[in-house]
């Protein structure tokens, strides 16, 4: 065979011929090695000594090579209690206490043996009343990376309707040009980036599948949302930044009130781009989430440009299995995406923004609503997907990426689905 996956379960059967006919064997099957221990878990968010954390964090950390799941300790014991185990690098908590500091661990897990990071520990925030609109958070509130989604929160005393749009600002310095800056519309429902020098203006629509950047970062519609409960409004996007654009950078914000008070610009994080790509799976759009159909933007790169891409795959199964799942594949030279037959035995194929449909017996697509982007290193595909009600329950995304030397980067876990 080719290379194959570590931890994949694998099928095979052999039909045998002659002049008379054929007589097949039953269908075999066997599972390849794990690749090893994971690595330890690192990069926690919120930083560990972090102070002024909201109440409602996610914690996060970057996934372990390898994990198939994590035990997450939390408590306010240096020693922490195992609260959950995971099959993604996150964990949201319980509503916490203010001015209280939390300690953590994660420990990465597969069949092979496990890893655990340090203890992390933060402290939350001194509660406060504030009158008006504010910058509440950002989460995660440090990190590195060139593709992060970013959960934005501001609030108004008001109730979060009388939010009236929102700014968010990655930089080096409160300069608002030669930045990664952002605006929310709250009634018009648009997302708009500025450009270099903050002259001119590019916009979307949450959920499109359009695709707006400048020199210093890129969002794709596809993966935007928001919502509001009680004074919070939550603004969630999927950034990718520019290797253009490497070093630290703040993120700051502020919020205007429909009485036309804006709050102050508050840095509320800190990121770190760093210089250069790798080829591989960067990230899926939305990386979380349930509902019978939904467009997801795949994001990949390779270091010698999105071009020397040849093709990308994608799986939504249970486990990392091909086999009975909906397994995508787009030709970067054919412009055409396949769908794998249930056995993956066969292949059905179209050709983007043909309106024709291709399905198994898991999911469908039309081509209609495929678009492919590149840009500098990455390539954005986004496919809509409408899953079966034989697909229903827990699924998890994998993807995959092939450069012009011909060997597919190994399956990563990019992200968890619920199909009702």
């Amino acid at each position: 065979t080719a290379t194959l996956v570590n931890g994949t379960k694998y099928y095979w059967k052999v039909v045998a011929k002659n002049t008379a006919g054929s007589t097949s064997s039953a269908v075999w099957s066997y599972t390849t090695a794990a690749s090893g221990a994971p690595s330890a878990p690192a990069s926690p968010s919120p930083a560990s000594g972090a102070t002024g954390v909201s109440t409602t964090p996610t914690l996060a950390w970057a996934a372990s090579s390898s994990a198939t799941s994590y035990d997450v300790y939390f408590g306010t014991s240096s020693s922490p209690a195992l609260v959950k185990n995971v099959t993604t690098p996150s964990y949201k908590t319980a509503t916490l206490v203010n001015s209280t500091k939390y300690y953590w661990k994660v420990v990465a897990k597969n069949s092979v043996g496990s890893a655990s990071s340090a203890v992390w520990s933060y402290t939350t925030a001194t509660s406060t009343t504030t009158s008006g609109p504010a910058a509440v958070s950002v989460s995660p509130s440090s990190g590195t990376g060139l593709y992060r989604p970013f959960s934005f929160v501001y609030s108004d005393s008001s109730g979060y309707q009388y939010l009236k749009g929102v700014h968010a600002f990655i930089s080096n310095s409160t300069a608002t040009t030669n930045a990664c800056w952002i605006y929310y519309d709250v009634p018009g429902k648009l997302l708009w980036l500025a450009s270099n020098n903050t002259l001119s203006w590019s916009n979307l629509a949450l959920g499109s599948a359009t695709t707006i950047q400048n020199s210093q970062c890129e969002i794709t519609g596809s993966g935007v949302s928001v919502a509001g409960s009680g004074n919070n409004l939550t603004l969630n996007i999927p950034v990718i930044f520019k290797t253009s654009f490497a070093g630290a950078k703040n993120i700051y914000m502020n919020a205007t009130g429909t009485s036309g008070v804006t709050s102050s610009n508050v840095s509320r994080g800190t990121w770190t781009v760093p210089t250069s790509t790798t080829l591989g799976a960067v990230a899926v759009s939305p990386s979380s989430g349930s509902g019978s159909s939904h467009a997801f933007s795949f994001v990949f790169s390779d270091p010698n440009g999105y071009a020397s891409l040849t093709g990308v795959h994608a799986v939504v199964n249970s486990s990392q299995s091909t086999v009975n799942g909906c397994w995508i594949y787009y030709d970067t030279a054919a412009k055409l995406l396949w769908l794998a037959s249930d056995d993956t035995t066969s292949w059905s194929s179209l050709a983007v923004g043909v309106n024709a449909t291709i399905k198994n017996s898991r999911c469908s697509i039309n081509g209609s609503g495929i678009s492919v982007s590149g840009s500098g290193s990455y390539l954005t595909l986004t496919v809509p997907i409408t899953f079966s009600s034989l697909f229903a329950g827990t699924r998890y995304i994998y993807t995959s990426a092939t450069d012009n030397g011909g060997t597919p980067t190994s399956f990563v876990h990019s992200g968890t689905w619920i199909v009702p």
